[in-house]
């Protein structure tokens, strides 16, 4: 019995060693597509200065989707830095701590980012509302009545403000509709970016 017992805790010890390597690898699996995927984009924008960082928490009480990552100002995160990932815009840094940041989303009403429709070149600001960030979207607002907008357009950052570097793709448009006020239009955008789930990022600390 003795024997089976330290047989049993040896085995016990070589599952969870060997659970603990394939979480590794699948990790570094993930980073490697992670780094795969933003190496087209640093060609793209060869201006640009990137600092990798993880989602080291979420905040679950926000139905923005305000994230924490472990980078700070001792990786040079500075306040307003826009925070990406290979497939779009996430939004930008709000709060530094020397190892960590806060970031605020795009589906948060309190950030505004000046874009247009890559289709028809019609502008617009994207900004977050309490209605659809239940959904994981945000809403382009302003954008003219004549527009020609259309399901599936991309959306992308317009540059100006200079916050935001220009051709950063934020979405694609989901429903076009009137205003209250009729005089312009708004179009729920669904993210490029998986906001809610994503566990690496990349901060552009210049461009």
């Amino acid at each position: 019995r003795d024997k089976l017992k330290k047989e049993n805790a040896e085995l016990s010890e070589k599952v969870n060693e060997l659970t603990k390597e394939k979480l590794e690898w699948q990790e570094a699996l993930n980073e490697n597509k992670f780094y795969k995927d933003f190496l087209g984009l640093k060609e793209e924008h060869d201006d640009f200065t990137f600092q990798s960082a993880r989602v080291i928490a979420r905040d679950a009480g926000d139905v923005f989707g305000t994230l924490t990552i472990d980078c700070g100002s001792i990786d040079g995160i500075s306040a307003h830095d826009v925070v990406i990932t290979a497939d779009g815009l996430v939004g930008y840094v709000d709060t530094v701590a020397p190892t960590y940041s806060t970031v605020i989303t795009i589906l948060n009403p309190a950030l505004n980012v000046g874009a247009y429709d890559r289709r028809t070149d019609d502008s617009g600001i994207v900004t977050g509302s309490i209605e659809l960030a239940g959904k994981g979207r945000c809403i382009m607002t302003d954008l003219n009545r004549y527009s020609t907008a259309v399901d599936g357009d991309y959306i992308v950052t317009s540059g100006g403000g200079g916050v935001f570097p220009a051709g950063l793709i934020v979405g694609t448009v989901s429903t076009v509709s009137q205003d209250e006020s009729k005089l312009t239009l708004h179009a729920e955008i669904e993210p490029a970016a998986d906001i809610l789930n994503c566990r690496n990022v990349m901060v552009i600390t210049s461009f």
